[in-house]
């Protein structure tokens, strides 16, 4: 069995390659991993943050939209398209953030 880094030939049974580190069976070193998990956590943050602050601000653009159409009052309009284009907007975030 071969490093998949450097190419030095390795025992049997050795998860890490004793020259560069990287794990024999992932192709990976522990800092890489690392990386990837912390990278991992702050997409998920991004997207409760993101979906948390969506959901608050539109269901809030919902409400007005019906108490002011309800009242027949000038502006419920401007509502609705405010929190329409809201929702596009953190739909794009959210979308942005995860798969970048």
């Amino acid at each position: 069995m071969y490093c998949p880094k450097c190419g030095k030939k390795q025992e049997n049974g050795v998860e890490y390659c004793p020259e560069c580190g990287v794990s024999i069976k992932s192709g990976y070193t522990n800092e890489d991993k690392k990386e990837i998990k912390i990278d991992i956590i702050k997409k998920i943050l991004t997207f409760i943050i993101c979906f948390g602050y969506g959901l608050f601000f539109n269901i809030i653009g919902f409400v007005l939209y019906i108490i002011l159409k309800k009242k027949e009052a000038k502006g419920s309009t401007g509502v609705l398209i405010g929190t329409l284009a809201s929702i596009a907007l953190v739909t794009y975030i959210v979308v942005k953030k995860i798969l970048m």
